[in-house]
């Protein structure tokens, strides 16, 4: 079965996942966080779709490019979230006002995800609509 898991690893998706950050090429300073959101990321990911991604005659297919980039929102959100200050819940500086949400920071992340991983979830054995 071509999990999730199986097809989205660390090692090979660190640096793409960098470059989509816009993390400067050789910066490992959030290497440790950003591997713990990745893991944590492809764990939902293959809850939440619950699809082995294998065709009719059960041989593994190519995970679908919208579930990786699903991954890569989940973890932007969570890396977003915090980079906020901790503990400050809104800030108002003249007629901008921001809210910052890093408390919900798992179910902001999950929300940014969902619409690329929605397609692909399987629900007894067959696609969502």
């Amino acid at each position: 079965m071509a999990l999730v898991s199986a097809s989205l690893d660390w090692a090979t998706n660190a640096a793409e996942l960098k470059t989509y950050l816009r993390i400067v090429e050789g910066d490992e300073s959030e290497n440790v966080e950003l591997e713990l959101w990745f893991t944590s990321a492809v764990e939902v990911a293959e809850q939440f779709l619950n699809n082995p991604f294998v065709d009719a005659l059960g041989a593994d297919v190519d995970l679908p490019s919208s579930v990786k980039l699903g991954v890569f929102k989940f973890v932007k959100a969570l890396r977003t979230a915090e980079q906020r200050a901790d503990g400050v819940t809104s800030a108002r500086a003249g007629g901008v006002a921001e809210t910052y949400a890093h408390p919900y920071a798992a179910t902001l992340a999950f929300e940014a995800a969902r619409p690329s991983w929605e397609h692909w979830r399987l629900e007894f054995g067959h696609m969502v609509e």
